[in-house]
């Protein structure tokens, strides 16, 4: 206690204020600490315990703002930059519509070149059906396709569902709704048909129906909506008129709005090998993620099979599908003979028989007035034709049933506008388009651009154009930004992964930069190069070392790149600027629980789906390989990687057996069985820190005793540092052990231990103590954790609205969240809010000491009010003792310090 001698006084008041810290991030959490306590006598007296770095908070202090992203593109359409374009379609004035998925838009596109948003907000979201369709969110639209009267249908994946954009009074099936606004026609609800060989609906109104992530739409003369339904391994339709969709051929008479399968089981065909039910009714075919779909003008339909690499045709008619001899209602393959193309540039079957030709990864198709079939060949980087009559496929000599090639070259790139189509380079082209002129619109996903091809001359018509770099973050265009993270510069830096790129912002200049990938989609460089020309593909993890070098999982590509910071950075002897391989040969790893190169040079690996990475203080690199559900290490030291007896450059595995499941706390790591686990962390004693999203837990391997919150588990073994495992969001101001998160993400670690865990299906950021073990949201709304979206900027950081994934906090408390799913970086500066406490004495007599009086500092902020020292102030400061205090600690966020 403390004890002090009174001077002559009626009564005497103690104060005790503090000074802010830098803020180490925590939220709140209700605790006492053991007291100190304060006695005074006379006037007024302060006690001060100063706090570490900074002054008092700032009224910025736990608000959340937006610091990079949310601008649209510009309005001249080659000037936009559009960020993977999926799909386009042309109405009868000459607009054009382009689907975007990552940017949460779909454009139009004038005959005179000006670019609108027809759609959407920017944001991800199923919201703002029966209003107007630019107010409303969309989930990533995959497909459109038009009606004779100008509706205009979107496969929204995303959402889950099948929307319609009313063109005119009446449109899209009759709705009251004016002309602009969106209506749902398939799924209303959203829900995922499950099982896939479920009725899901069919049989009775579509809008009730469910259906799983639809790729690709047709509406055909009669307004009959096919649609594939991709995750579903199946073709739907929605009848139009009376006895649409081929209703003779399956023996139904459904009424129109009504749904129903006209190919498929629900059953996926794994592998081109397999028969898949050709030459068979096409009810009881398989699919392997159809796509692209058409239907010719006798009703055959046409199915891009992506992952079985052919094009499939439903009979409708005698003779259809290019005269076949099957029966009416059998599916027979139409073009591809179930290989991949094992060199494009080499011509892939052109010139012979389409089914005799090898296809890879075939995806949008279109058909011409005169019945000629164009293939979107995605992974042979070309647009190929099945000829259907004589000079077919824009004049083509030859003969009926034939392929070939009207665009593209076979080499992924960009190259060849103002030139010959045939000559050009695309670059996983994803849909095609052919209107009545001929004329063929190519969405080129890879190259960020729609192209056209008039006269066999190609051209970019949309897109390529500037997203930012060099102006103010705020005005840049971001796509899926799913990871950042600070250097020791206060710099940050972005995974832009739907742009190709990481980018870098500087807030002491306010500018945005392009620091690796020139934006459009290509594999890994075979030798160092400088990062801003190199290629990358969906990049999603990003971290830096102590030198700033900068370690990206280029996800798409299957590897780990390090861009080259410091000599010597990277363990290579790139040039500063350069941009090298550090793990990983570009191939998957087959079977998962194979070696995937363990015990070898991590550039000879094999990775599956990288989807994050982690640095720890000796430089070890730690990569979650999603797809190979594992935790893989990459040595830079001697005995790195917990021990690992490997020489340095080596990988190996320190987490999962590659085979997904939920097993193994409290065993060996190695043993344990990890589930497509997305994020990765390392403390400051090595521990390792998994978000094992599917199975809702943040685990943690021990590499000191005592480690992953004080577990007395053996170095090596994994236990659960938080949540149970149950999909809900539970548990703020609790342990962390106790609380629920539905599928977390990402997972990071600050300068003071303590833990972040961000994303997944409840939108929030949480922070674990690291000494406490509490958890507590810091960012988006506990109160409503799965309700994804955009909203409260210049609010309090829990009443604000996310559909983030990562997320990255520095010395200072400033909290960056990639709020991918709204195109943004947002940032929290987490601060600790002190509340001072006045205590007034009673009178007591000269030479009396007076009963000792407990001061209360409380802290509510959303981060530790470091304590470093007290001081007495005021009148007679040195009649007063102070006794038994424990300043020098940290006030976590709510707590209580007793003085």
């Amino acid at each position: 206690m403390f004890t002090t001698t009174l001077t002559p006084s009626a009564s005497s008041r103690a104060t005790i204020t503090s000074q802010s810290a830098s803020s180490k991030p925590f939220p709140a959490y209700r605790g006492r600490k053991t007291p100190c306590f304060v006695p005074t006598m006379m006037g007024m007296l302060a006690l001060c315990c100063f706090a570490l770095g900074s002054s008092l908070p700032l009224p910025a202090q736990n608000i959340i703002n937006t610091v990079a992203g949310q601008a649209p593109p510009a309005n001249v359409a080659t000037n936009a930059h559009i960020a993977g374009p999926a799909a386009i379609v042309e109405d009868a004035g000459g607009n054009t519509y382009i689907s975007a998925p990552a940017t949460y838009y779909i454009f139009k596109v004038t005959p005179a070149g000006g670019l609108s948003i027809y759609a959407g907000t920017g944001i991800f979201g199923a919201g703002g059906d029966n209003g107007p369709a630019v107010r409303a969110t969309l989930g990533g639209v995959t497909a459109l396709a038009l009606n004779s009267q100008g509706d205009l249908y979107l496969a929204d994946k995303g959402a889950n569902k099948i929307r319609c954009i009313i063109g005119v009074s009446g449109g899209c099936g009759g709705s009251t709704h004016p002309v602009g606004d969106i209506v749902t026609v398939v799924n209303a609800p959203g829900n995922t048909c499950f099982p896939t060989t479920a009725v899901c609906g069919d049989g009775g109104p579509a809008l009730n129906a469910q259906i799983s992530e639809p790729e690709a739409l047709f509406i055909d003369r009669s307004n009959n909506l096919w649609i594939s339904d991709t995750f579903d391994y199946r073709v739907r339709c929605v009848v139009g008129t009376a006895g649409g969709c081929d209703q003779a051929i399956f023996g139904t008479n459904l009424p129109v709005g009504d749904i129903l399968t006209v190919a498929g089981t629900g059953q996926v065909c794994d592998g081109p090998k397999f028969a898949c039910g050709n030459d068979g009714p096409a009810l009881q075919a398989k699919f392997d993620l159809a796509n692209g779909i058409v239907v010719d003008a006798s009703g055959n339909f046409y199915i891009a099979d992506t992952r079985d690499f052919t094009v499939r045709c439903v009979l409708a008619v005698a003779g259809g599908c290019g005269g076949s001899t099957e029966a009416i209602g059998n599916i027979i393959i139409f073009a591809g003979d179930g290989n991949p193309c094992a060199n494009p540039p080499k011509g892939c079957g052109d010139g012979g028989p389409a089914t005799k030709a090898t296809l890879w990864n075939p995806a949008g198709l279109a058909l011409d007035k005169a019945g000629d079939l164009y293939i979107a060949d995605a992974s042979d980087y070309r647009i190929r034709c099945v000829v259907a009559g004589t000079r077919g496929c824009g004049g083509s000599p030859l003969p009926v049933g034939d392929i070939t090639t009207v665009a593209g070259n076979g080499n992924q790139g960009f190259s060849g506008d103002t030139g010959k189509a045939r000559s050009a380079r695309l670059n996983l082209p994803n849909s095609v388009f052919v209107d009545a002129k001929g004329k063929i619109f190519i969405a080129d996903t890879g190259n960020q651009r729609i192209r056209e091809v008039v006269s066999e001359h190609i051209n970019t018509i949309a897109g390529g154009g500037p997203n930012g770099d060099g102006g103010s973050p705020t005005k840049a265009t971001l796509a899926n930004p799913n990871a950042v993270a600070w250097d020791s510069s206060g710099n940050y830096f972005i995974t832009d992964s739907a742009n190709n790129q990481v980018r870098k912002v500087m807030p002491a200049t306010a500018l945005i930069s392009r620091v690796a990938g020139t934006g459009i989609v290509g594999p890994p460089n075979t030798a160092p190069i400088a990062a801003t020309r190199s290629t990358l593909n969906g990049p999603e993890g990003l971290a830096l070392d102590s030198s700033n070098n900068i370690y990206i999982a280029d996800t798409g590509n299957q590897v780990i790149r390090c861009i080259v910071a410091a000599s010597g950075g990277c363990g290579s002897t790139a040039a500063v600027g350069d941009i090298v391989t550090v793990a990983g040969d570009g191939t998957s790893c087959v079977p998962h629980n194979g070696k995937c190169g363990d015990g070898g040079p991590a550039i000879n690996a094999q990775l599956t789906e990288p989807s994050s990475v982690a640095i720890d203080a000796n430089g070890n690199l730690y990569i979650a390989d999603r797809g190979a559900h594992r935790i893989r290490c990459v040595l830079a030291v001697a005995r790195g990687c917990g021990g690992s007896p490997l020489p340095v450059g080596d990988i190996t595995t320190v987490a999962g057996t590659g085979v997904k499941g939920f097993t193994g706390n409290g065993g060996p790591a190695v043993k344990a069985r990890l589930s497509r686990a997305y994020g990765v962390a390392v403390d400051r004693s090595g521990n390792i820190y998994i978000a094992d999203s599917p199975n809702n837990q943040i685990r943690c391997v021990l590499e000191v005793n005592g480690g992953c919150g004080g577990s007395t588990a053996k170095i090596g073994d994994i236990v659960a540092f938080a949540f149970t495992g149950k999909p809900s969001c539970k548990g703020d101001g609790g342990l962390a052990s106790s609380a629920t998160m539905t599928n977390p993400l990402e997972v990071q670690v600050d300068p003071l231990n303590n833990v972040f865990v961000s994303g997944g299906a409840d939108h929030i950021v949480r922070r674990i103590d690291a000494v406490s073990l509490i958890v507590e949201t810091v960012a988006g709304n506990p109160s409503h954790c799965k309700q994804a979206g955009f909203a409260g900027d210049g609010g309090p950081a829990t009443k604000a609205t996310l559909d983030n994934v990562g997320s990255a906090i520095d010395r200072k408390g400033n909290l960056l969240i990639a709020d991918s799913d709204n195109n943004r970086i947002r940032e929290v500066t987490l601060a600790p809010v002190e509340l001072s406490a006045t205590k007034t004495f009673p009178t007591e007599p000269i030479g009396h000491d007076s009963p000792a009086m407990r001061a209360t500092l409380t802290n509510t902020g959303f981060a530790d009010l470091l304590i470093s020292g007290e001081q007495l102030e005021g009148f007679n400061t040195a009649d007063f003792a102070i006794s038994g205090n424990r300043c020098g600690e940290a006030a976590c966020s709510g707590w209580e310090l007793f003085y």
